[in-house]
């Protein structure tokens, strides 16, 4: 059996459905005042954590 390292890439975040406006909007309900390419900045990397996250094992 293989064994899925930690860096791994899952297949949960594949589709990017999170808008960079939507992105600038909730960044801004939390006073954080960004132009649409730091928005897309920021998105890209938490699209990148969420690639590599894993789902929480059942116990």
């Amino acid at each position: 059996m293989i064994k899925k390292t930690l860096l791994s890439r899952n297949q949960y975040f594949k589709e990017r459905k999170v808008t960079v406006d939507k992105a600038m909007l909730v960044l801004a309900k939390n006073n954080i005042m960004v132009d649409e390419e730091e928005a897309a900045v920021i998105l890209n990397f938490l699209y990148l954590i969420a690639g590599y996250s894993r789902k929480p094992e059942a116990m």
